[in-house]
């Protein structure tokens, strides 16, 4: 995995229990929704657009943020993916890919993997962050450690700090997270994608 020029950046942070987070600026391709959606429709979008990292010493989830012809880009941490390590990168659909290139920041915790299928993906839709507000409902969805099973929760946006943390850490939210899944998605209420979440604060 190569160092990433910087064309991601990361949006997360948190007082206990608030979570860590990271935002890519990476544009998306479903249709921006005009409207509040219905938590099970928010969830099927976290279901479509979200794959688990695995490998031999590490792994995680990652959002599919792009497409190009074959070519498929997820975002992730750059903690899930920094050591030397086969991964391999399962799509909603069950299907196993090699990933095909890779890159990280020095700076933040952020990194994306390529893979190619012939496939149909659902890519995610980038959300505006300064949308949101304090208490406003937020969705995340990850593979906790060893588990194939995709975890969905409900909490709430706390904040979004003007200055980032070290690692890029920037918003606070509520979501009930259990460790294994970084990389996993951060959706506002119109199933659009706002940040990368990174890990619990201390």
């Amino acid at each position: 995995i190569r160092n990433l020029p910087l064309i991601l950046a990361l949006l997360f942070v948190t007082p206990a229990p608030f979570y860590l987070s990271s935002c890519s600026v990476i544009s998306g391709a479903l249709q921006k929704a005009d409207h509040n959606l219905s938590q099970e429709e928010i969830k099927q979008i976290a279901t479509n657009i979200t794959v688990r990292i695995t490998g031999a010493k590490n792994g995680g989830s990652g959002v599919i943020i792009k497409r190009e012809g074959n070519l498929y880009t997820a975002v992730t941490n750059r903690h899930v993916v920094d050591q030397a390590d086969d991964y391999k990168i399962i799509t909603p659909d069950g299907e196993i890919h090699p990933f095909e290139d890779g890159f990280y920041s020095n700076f933040y915790d952020i990194a994306i993997m390529q893979f190619q299928s012939d496939k149909n993906y659902t890519v995610a839709t980038i959300g505006s962050l300064p949308d949101l507000k304090e208490e406003d409902k937020v969705y995340a969805s990850g593979f906790p450690a060893n588990s194939d099973k995709l975890l969905f929760t409900e909490g709430n946006f706390s904040f979004n700090l003007d200055q980032p943390l070290n690692n890029g850490y920037q918003i606070g939210y509520t979501n009930p997270i259990q460790q294994g899944m970084s990389g996993e998605a951060i959706l506002n209420q119109k199933g659009e994608l706002v940040g990368i979440n990174a890990r619990l604060a201390n």
